[in-house]
This record gives C-alpha cells, structure tokens and sequence, in this order.
C-alpha cells in the first residue's frame, strides 16, 4: 500500500515525481509513434515534402474515390487513378499487361 502523504511538502514532492513519471512515459509513446510513422511513410514511399506540404495545405473534402477499374485475384483494387499500388508496380516491373486485372465497365454489366 502507497505510504500516506502527510504534509503539503510530501504532497508536492509526490507530485513532482509523478510530473516526472508522466513525461518518460509520454516521450517513450512519441518515439514508438514516430517509429510506427516512419516504417509507414517507408512502406508507402511517402517523402518528407509530401507530409510538409499535406500539413501546410488547407483542409480538403474526403476525396471520393473513382471506379474500380483493376482488381487483383486476391480482392484488391485500383481506380487507375493516384499512385499505382505495389501490386501493379510489381507487374508493371515484370512486363505483364495490366489488362489482364481490367475490371469491365459497370455500365456494361447490366445491360
């Protein structure tokens, strides 16, 4: 059981260490979020001046995504649009035609 604080001195020194406590434990949470962020923005290929210019830019409306116009065999998909996925870049990187992932236009699919 914590010791009973008597006086206002133990009070405030109490306080303090727990001031102190509170920053550790608040920086070691920023360092884990910074390392989580930087193996993102690497994973992602996101630069520096991507983030600089997204944090200096106004706020923008939700972009609504275009029409799936690739889908992979495994359910991914691709508007075309933006940059090309790693799945695409792979097989872009082997040769291999995109058209063979071509979604057929939805308007096609109900007639």
């Amino acid at each position: 059981m914590a010791k009973e604080l008597i006086t206002v001195s133990e009070i405030k020194t109490e306080i303090l260490r727990l001031q102190r406590k509170a920053q550790n434990i608040t920086q070691k949470t920023k360092n884990s979020v910074l390392g989580e962020i930087i193996l993102m923005m690497q994973d992602h290929d996101v630069s520096m001046e991507e983030i600089s210019k997204a944090l200096n830019r106004p706020p923008t409306k939700t972009p609504v995504p275009g029409p799936v116009k690739y889908q992979h065999p495994d359910g991914r998909t691709w508007s075309g649009r933006g940059r090309r996925p790693a799945w695409i870049k792979a097989m872009d990187a082997e040769g291999q035609s995109r058209e063979i992932y071509h979604v057929a236009d939805s308007l096609a699919e109900h007639e």
